[in-house]
């Protein structure tokens, strides 16, 4: 281990000062961001340690090689800190308080620990965490891994294939660009998961979940979950609870699962499928539906005299004047515009 004094006047770099840590990059800027302002002529006491190492209790920051070749920066038991990674893959801590840690270019981790943390990926493939607290986490280009942690986070995928969880509480997930995979966990999440073909599981509670452009998956889990497609042809599950889902457009599967739910399949051919409760479904020229278990019900949007209506094998064909037509199976109730409602 070796204790470096440096003057905050005097250096702006830690260049081979041992244990195989060159040129690691933290000018006077961050070092004040670090630690926040030094007086002029007041050292500031680093601790550069190998892996098995223990840094001197007393340093103002500690830099620590690990095993594996990557380096951990840390402000040992301060709160409100920042810590700045270099352009290797680093690995950084927060600890208590509400810190702010920004990695650099390379394939970095960083965990923020207890408080209010805000932990920024910038380049490459990197894993964040924010641990306890209400923590915002930015993952920046490349293909990132970013957990949340306890605490009502806010998460963002950015750019490339990311993988994003809330974890426990009420989350706020958006995988923008590339093909993202999002889970909210336990709480009451909101999902979004921006351009691409993107994986979106809300998990417990009640969860708000939008798939944007691409051809998404969707499922919402237990709770009473609000979900909706967008562009192209996504596949939405509600699963457990009294879920609403909402295709948007494109060619879509709706399946309700357990639950009293409501589906509306929007424009385009679209699949609905209602699985046990009393679903409700809001039908559209092109649509299939099959109620499933339950007193379920089918809302056209056209007045009675304006349809013909043919049962035949369990199948009622519903054929607008246009000659396009809705399909209907394992349905109880067919309601129109004018109140001219039909039982099967």
């Amino acid at each position: 281990m070796e204790r470096c004094p440096m003057s905050s006047s005097e250096y702006s770099s830690l260049e081979d000062v041992g244990q195989g840590l060159d040129d690691l990059g933290l000018n006077d800027s961050q070092i004040n961001d670090i630690l926040g302002e030094l007086p002029e002529g007041e050292d500031l006491t680093v601790a550069i340690v190998g892996p098995g190492e223990k840094p001197d209790p007393d340093a103002d920051l500690i830099v620590k090689q690990n095993a594996d070749g990557t380096i951990r920066i840390q402000v040992p038991g301060s709160p409100d800190k920042t810590v700045i990674g270099t352009t290797g893959s680093d690995s950084v801590a927060g600890g208590a308080g509400d810190d702010a840690l920004k990695t650099g270019s390379g394939d970095d981790a960083a965990k923020g620990g207890a408080g209010d943390d805000s932990l920024s990926g910038n380049k490459g493939d990197d894993s964040l965490g924010g641990g306890a607290g209400d923590d915002l986490l930015d993952g920046g280009q490349g293909n990132d891994t970013l957990k949340g942690g306890a605490g009502n986070d806010e998460i963002h995928g950015r750019s490339g294939d990311d993988v994003l969880f809330g974890d426990s509480g009420n989350d706020t997930l958006y995988g923008e660009s590339g093909n993202d995979t999002l889970s909210g966990g336990a709480g009451d999440d909101k999902l979004d998961g921006g351009a691409g073909n993107d994986f979106l599981d809300g998990g417990a509670g009640s969860d708000t979940l939008a798939g944007g452009s691409g051809f998404d998956t969707l499922i919402g889990g237990a709770g009473d979950d609000k979900i909706s497609g967008g562009g192209n042809g996504d596949w939405l599950k509600g699963q457990e609870g009294d879920d609403s889902l909402y295709g948007g457009s494109g060619n879509d599967t709706l399946e309700g699962g357990n639950g009293d739910d409501f589906l509306g399949g929007g424009a385009g051919k679209d699949l609905m499928l209602g699985g046990k409760g009393d679903d409700t479904f809001n039908a559209g020229a092109g649509d299939t539906i099959d109620g499933g278990a339950g007193d379920d019900t089918v809302m056209i949007d056209a007045n009675f005299d304006d349809v013909s209506i043919n049962t035949a094998g369990g199948t009622t064909t519903i054929t607008f004047s246009d000659g396009t037509f809705v399909t209907v199976s394992g349905v109880e109730h067919i309601d129109f515009n004018d109140d001219n409602d039909v039982d099967l």
